[in-house]
Order: C-alpha cells, then structure tokens, then sequence
C-alpha cells in the first residue's frame, strides 16, 4: 500500500492497538507483554500500559544502539501509538465516582446493587437554593460498568443529578471482579 515508514509505524500501531483492546476486553492476551500490563494492573489497581510503554521503548532504544536508529524510532512511534490506542479502549482499571443527588435513594440504590456488587455511600444533604432536603449517593464503579450504572440510574431517577470524577487511586475496600 505503502513504502512511507511513518505512516507504516502510525497505521500498523492504530491497527495492533485495537487488535489488543478488542482481545483484552474480551478478557483475552495478545501473547505478548500485554499480559505483563495486565498482572501489574491487577496488582497495582490501576492501568499500566504507559510502563509498559517505557520498557518496550527501553528495549527500542538498546535495539537502536546496536541496530541502527531508523528502524528502532520507527518502532518506538509504532508502540507509542500502539499503547494509546490501548489505553483508550482498556477501561478495566480506570475508576469513576458518581456523585448522585437524589430524592429517591432507596430505589437508586436498589437499582445498583442489582447491577453491580458494589458499596454505595448515603450523605443527606440540602439544596442551597431552595433548602430541600437531597441524598447524595457516592458510588465507586470501573469504567466498563459506568453506562450500565448511569443508565439504571436513570431508571431509578430521572430526575437524579450526576457528576462523575475520575478516581486517581483507592486506599480500601473495592472489590473488582477477578479476570477469569
């Protein structure tokens, strides 16, 4: 199609990226280092496809030192690109907290914890504007589960309020359902 090495490395990268992200979110491995990623996710509660990144430009870089540079910055391009189609599609371990404000907690409630087995938080709470009384539910949810949450949310409640902050790093209890 093409002898342009850059556009070779972009496309071929775009292609591998999605390729790994259509088998991880199947629950499958490459073969590759991507297993490697997935065990230090799994240990470290977060992704780490950007390490992953490092080591293999690392070894890119030693490949460059006795191979020549052309080939190896080309493959460097190759996995950068390949990483963050990756990271983008991979949502296992990136964590969202809902905040929902809600005059129906119990049947919010109710519907999460028919979707999801996870701890959900009751704060009551006033609006400033009228001085209504609310409940604040904060719930804690991987990003594949997140449409399914809003949604029966939405059922529960749609006229709940929602905000949604990505969670850097949780310290406790969260219970995530094991890779099978």
């Amino acid at each position: 199609v093409t002898q342009d090495m850059l556009l070779i490395a972009v496309f071929g990268g775009l292609i591998n990226g999605f390729a790994i992200g259509l088998a991880l979110r199947s629950n499958a491995s490459s073969g590759g280092t991507d297993f490697i990623a997935i065990d230090l996710s799994v240990r470290l509660k977060r992704p780490t496809w950007n390490y992953l990144l490092g080591l293999n430009a690392f070894v890119l870089v030693l490949a460059g030192l006795a191979f020549g540079w052309d080939k190896a910055l080309y493959s460097i391009i190759f996995q950068y690109v390949s990483t963050q189609v990756v990271n983008t599609m991979h949502q296992r371990y990136k964590i969202t907290r809902i905040q929902v404000i809600t005059d129906h907690a119990d049947k919010v409630c109710d519907a999460v914890f028919n979707t999801v087995r996870h701890g959900i938080t009751k704060i009551n709470v006033e609006g400033a504007f009228k001085h209504q009384p609310h409940t604040m539910l904060l719930i804690t949810v991987n990003n594949y589960q997140l449409p399914e949450v809003i949604s029966c949310i939405r059922k529960a409640d749609e006229h709940a309020f929602m905000t949604l902050n990505a969670v850097e790093k949780i310290i406790g209890n969260y219970y995530q359902k094991p890779l099978e």
